[in-house]
């Protein structure tokens, strides 16, 4: 059943596929919140994305109030040196604090401007920001990246045996893909050809061991089943006229009888199986159709 459902499950994804575009990403968001938060930072860096970009930290400074009024006498020398970088003076480190003191106390209100932050890097962008008091992304939530990669319109990574096992990794459980017992070139085979959570479900449930398994418990269970209709036939029989005399003429009947519904389910299973043999068919490049009498003949029903 679960084979015959993740069949259907990747038949529409199929469809799908063929009616849209191409995705930019083949992540599977609805498996990101069961990574850990080192799997969900690897992804991002993968991307290189990062929750506080440039542009954003900017943007933040850009919209915030100086304190004209700040003293900068007892402020170590790099804070002196950032403030005045921020505002378009690029001073040596090897300058004076007192002319650092005086030079920021004389361009206090002097406002920072877009062009002015652009010459500073990330790290210094936050240091601003926290001087201000701005609130920020934080970089170590894991709502935060996961929003991140949502949002993203950024295409996946070349995928090569130049990465790491962990970023490896870190692709494929955002895909929803096992990793267990997959050497690296594996993965790096399974990015590449862009294998599905339904297609590795289904080739794991139709292994050889697991297709004899399930095989063989249900024909241990219908022959069990049958041993019973067997041995209480004339109760079954008896039991099956008296309802349908009591039913007979209801306008309000909607279901048969109890065994004229366990013989319409044990109907829509065989029907299953004919879907089964279908899909073991294409996808595992086979031909079951060589005693295709056997398929068409009908069964004698001991009810």
């Amino acid at each position: 059943l679960i084979a015959i459902q993740s069949q259907k499950k990747l038949q529409m994804a199929h469809s799908d596929k063929l009616e849209s575009e191409e995705p930019a990403s083949h992540l599977r968001f609805e498996w990101l919140n069961g990574l850990r938060r080192d799997e969900l930072q690897t992804l991002c860096i993968n991307r290189q994305l990062t929750p506080n970009s440039k542009h954003d930290l900017i943007k933040l400074l850009l919209k915030s109030k100086i304190n004209t009024k700040e003293k900068f006498d007892s402020k170590t020398k790099p804070t002196l040196l950032l403030e005045l970088k921020s505002r378009g003076y690029d001073m040596e480190d090897t300058t004076e604090t007192s002319e650092l003191v005086e030079l920021i106390n004389k361009h206090k209100k002097t406002k920072p401007t877009k062009a002015t932050l652009s010459n500073l890097d990330e790290s210094e962008l936050v240091r601003l920001c926290n001087r201000r008091k701005i609130k920020i992304k934080d970089a170590n939530s894991k709502e935060i990246l996961i929003n991140l990669l949502k949002e993203s319109d950024v295409v996946d990574p070349e995928y090569s045996n130049k990465m790491t096992t962990k970023q490896l990794t870190a692709e494929l459980r955002g895909r929803g893909l096992s990793t267990t017992k997959l050497k690296k070139d594996e993965m790096v085979a399974i990015l590449q050809e862009e294998v599905t959570h339904e297609e590795q479900q289904l080739a794991n449930h139709l292994k050889a061991e697991k297709v004899d398994k399930v095989i063989e418990d249900a024909k241990k269970a219908l022959t069990d089943y049958l041993d019973y209709i067997k041995l209480n036939k004339d109760k079954i029989q008896k039991l099956t006229k008296k309802e349908t005399i009591q039913n007979k003429g209801k306008k309000d009947k909607i279901m048969g009888t109890e065994w004229e519904d366990i013989e319409y389910m044990l109907d829509c299973y065989k029907n299953d199986m004919f879907d089964l043999r279908t899909m073991i068919e294409a996808y595992g490049g086979t031909d079951m159709g060589k005693d295709e009498e056997t398929y068409k003949k009908g069964f004698e029903c001991i009810i």
